[in-house]
């Protein structure tokens, strides 16, 4: 192995070990359920709900790396900083598959070794291979060796499962310009792969038995097929059937998996464009035929903000939730293939139609579980952005509608198409399956289980800020929750869908609809409160609670720091701060001239910007300073070395002779030195910038910096498309001496540490201490970094 690739790996390793750690403990909390499960009932199927664990982890792990894997680092931008490597693309794909694959194979294999020890311990035991003439209850236990035997086998089928998979939506996320569309496409494959588990039976009675046999080289999720049932007692098991053949499709799904890897690794960074020159157009072979966006053209204006915020997002979230309902009706149509049933058969059309409705709720109860949380991370996800984000919080609209809106359009969308759009076609229709039968069970208890999915989605996209681990975390604690109710030594029938098949079956009796019966107070009582908690909570961590200080208009603000800055009148008392408030009004065009004349016509350049800044300042006080402003250098040259995910803290300073020094620390250790130039600086980007002006004396001259008022500091803040967010004015009095406190937070988008100070200037910065907070987004060789950076100035006398 190179130098370079072992690099490549410990990169890999270095992003994707908290996924790892992730996908393990979702493997060792899904395995001990199904331990305690076993020791409580004794049901000798923990082979088989050891591998439905890992079925159903490999299903979910591949659509979430895929995501990662194809197009992550299209999202991060650092695909060209790759490209630059001395190594190919077709290596940096390699390791991003390999780390992948590790993220699913390493968690089963660890799986598989804990129930290792606990057959080989004679802990527990497992029953033999399913037949057709005994029930699993009925038939004797395995030695341990050949139980070990089993379980081995189904950790192959599951690792080739998750291999292939991973590999296959890797390739296809080649095709795909960001992570949302490989999620969206690797749900559709994940959940038709699941339907077509059972193509080998269905093959088996078309009598294709070549097919059948080898069925499992490409969709090795049909080398296996768990079958559930149930006792009298609530408990439950799985019966496990494997293909008669099984090392030749694994041979072959093994082989067609590392040709889909090749063939992903020679497209990874197609679409990268390197070359100045255009693209050639592609020859089409056949007509294109696209429908034009007609109502996406319609020239509408809405009545206020949150109806048109209402729009804006049933447009998103709207089409993804048809989507899944589209996803949940192909499904019921392959099911209702597999049954041999069709339209010159024993089914006439309008009996195929009615059959197709009773057993659509079947498909949708599950597919409104896995679809509720892609569209609260899709349509969330995407504007908590930071770019985005800063948007949409500079914008008048209340952060509050903004996230109510959002998620109550959302929630309407995913429960209107998955549940309100199977409760018209299904309503007492008499070709219902017994389980997701459609009725008044299945609109008090659906609904709810796909609410708490879609809440606990977006708590955990408004805290993690990440599509992958989000919705990985809202599916695994729905299934946590699920397993700690229904767990309970003596209630296993305190699960969702126990209360809901028991409330189905007095229902399909005939019996009257009793919510208070089966636990489904308790149950659901709980999911309403999960559902109440994981809302509120991605309310606080979106919105923050706000600060108890008092706020004032930028425009109060503006006339109070230029009220501050006027000549003092010898003998006379200065003003108070409600004297000056009062008179804002008469000042207001004044205001209004300055802020106008600084926007126009200050120059790009920070050496001219001081100057001019400083003599029009100057000249709107009518009063000249006597020294000059010193020579500052125009930039600063930013040649460091940058450390990823570490926390900065940096400070400015200046020296004697108006030179800037500044010295980045990385945990308490300096790592290089600024040093003056003439380059323009690397750091350009969008950022927050708070400034606090501490015990200023309004009836001196600290109020002017270096010859600028601070009203021409807020001009300053809102040049090149800034803009002031919130600002706050506070007055207190020391040893009889009044004092105000001033500060102001402003949105930046092309700014560095130091610009601000040296428009500034230094001359009269002797009693106040300026402090800015930074989230700096760096842009060096396309890597984005994000670090929170404080800024502190302070020149002694």
């Amino acid at each position: 192995m190179s130098p370079e690739f072992r690099s490549l790996l410990m990169k890999e390793w270095a992003e994707r070990r908290s996924l790892f750690r992730l996908a393990l403990v979702y493997v060792v909390v899904f395995l001990g359920y199904c331990v305690a499960y076993e020791f409580e009932y004794r049901t000798r199927a923990l082979v088989a709900s050891f591998y439905a664990t890992s079925l159903t982890f490999s299903c979910l792990a591949a659509v979430l790396l895929a995501m990662s894997t194809a197009t992550g680092e299209y999202s991060r931008r650092t695909l060209k900083f790759s490209q630059s490597l001395p190594v190919s693309l077709s290596k940096v794909a390699w390791a991003r598959l390999l780390g992948a694959w590790g993220c699913q194979v390493v968690p089963i294999v660890c799986g598989a070794v804990l129930i290792t020890l606990l057959l080989a311990s004679g802990l527990v035991e497992q029953a033999g291979l399913r037949s057709d003439t005994a029930r699993l209850p009925d038939r004797p236990s395995l030695s341990r060796l050949e139980a070990i035997g089993f379980l081995w086998v189904t950790a192959a089928i599951a690792v080739v499962a998750a291999m292939h998979l991973t590999a296959l939506l890797s390739l296809l996320g080649t095709r795909c310009r960001n992570e949302g569309t490989v999620g969206f496409l690797g749900a559709i494959v994940v959940l038709f792969s699941m339907v077509l588990v059972t193509i080998r039976s269905t093959l088996d009675s078309l009598g294709q038995y070549f097919l059948s046999d080898w069925i499992g080289g490409v969709l090795p999720l049909s080398l296996a097929i768990n079958w559930g049932s149930g006792e009298l007692d609530g408990s439950t098991y799985t019966d496990l059937e494997l293909a008669p053949l099984l090392v030749g499709p694994i041979i072959v799904s093994l082989l067609v998996t590392m040709a889909l890897a090749a063939w992903f690794t020679r497209r990874y960074g197609c679409r990268l464009d390197v070359s100045a020159q255009p693209a050639k157009p592609r020859r089409r072979w056949l007509p294109r035929v696209a429908m034009p966006a007609l109502v996406s053209r319609l020239g509408i204006r809405w009545p206020g903000r949150v109806a048109a915020l209402t729009w804006l997002d049933a447009r998103q979230s709207v089409p993804l939730s048809l989507a899944g309902l589209a996803i949940a009706v192909l499904i019921t149509l392959i099911s209702l293939g597999e049954t041999q049933v069709s339209l010159g058969e024993t089914q006439g059309r309008g009996t195929l139609a009615a059959r197709f409705a009773g057993e659509l709720p079947s498909s949708t109860w599950f597919v409104g579980v896995l679809w509720a949380a892609v569209v609260a991370v899709g349509i969330f996800s995407s504007e908590l952005k930071p770019g985005l984000e800063h948007f949409w919080r500079s914008r008048p609209i209340s952060p509050g509608a903004w996230f109510w809106t959002k998620f109550a359009v959302g929630l309407i969308a995913v429960l209107g198409a998955l549940d309100g759009i199977p409760a018209l076609l299904a309503w007492n229709s008499p070709h219902q399956r017994d389980a997701g039968r459609m009725g008044m069970v299945y609109l008090a208890c659906m609904p709810l289980l796909h609410t708490q999915v879609y809440a606990m989605a977006v708590a955990a996209i408004c805290r993690l800020r990440r599509a992958i681990p989000a919705a990985m975390i809202a599916l695994l604690l729905f299934f946590v929750i699920d397993a700690v109710l229904s767990s309970i030594p003596g209630h296993a029938k305190l699960s969702t869908i126990n209360v809901f098949n028991s409330l189905e079956a007095a229902e399909r009796a005939g019996e009257r609809l009793d919510l208070m019966s089966e636990g489904y107070p308790i149950v659901y009582g709980i999911v309403a409160a999960v559902i109440l908690g994981a809302t509120l909570f991605a309310r606080r961590t979106l919105i923050p609670p706000r600060a108890s200080k008092r706020v004032v208009s930028p425009a109060i603000l503006l006339g109070l720091c230029y009220a501050c800055c006027l000549p003092e009148t010898h003998g006379a008392e200065p003003p108070t701060a409600s004297e000056i408030v009062a008179g804002m009004r008469q000042r207001e065009a004044l205001v209004r001239d300055v802020r106008m004349r600084l926007k126009t016509h200050i120059h790009r350049t920070d050496a001219f910007f001081a100057n001019y800044a400083a003599d029009l300042s100057a000249s709107t006080r009518h009063r000249r300073r006597s020294a000059a402003t010193p020579a500052l250098p125009r930039d600063l040259e930013s040649n460091y070395e940058l450390f990823e995910r570490l926390p900065c803290r940096a400070w400015t300073e200046f020296g004697p002779d108006g030179d800037i020094k500044s010295i980045v620390a990385f945990d308490g250790a300096i790592q290089r030195q600024f040093t003056s130039g003439s380059r323009r600086s690397s750091m350009r980007s969008v950022s927050i910038q708070a400034y606090e002006f501490s015990a200023l004396r309004p009836d001196s001259g600290l109020m002017s910096c270096g010859g600028i008022s601070l009203i021409d500091l807020l001009s300053m803040a809102e040049h090149q498309g800034s803009e002031i967010l919130n600002s706050s004015i506070s007055e207190r009095e020391v040893d009889g001496e009044r004092l105000i406190d001033v500060s102001f937070t402003r949105s930046v988008n092309t700014t560095t540490a130091v610009s601000m100070i040296t428009a500034v200037g230094v001359d009269d910065l002797r009693d106040t201490r300026v402090s800015h907070e930074h989230r700096y987004q760096v842009t060096v060789n396309a890597t984005r970094h994000y670090w929170p950076v404080r800024v502190q100035l302070e020149v002694a006398e």
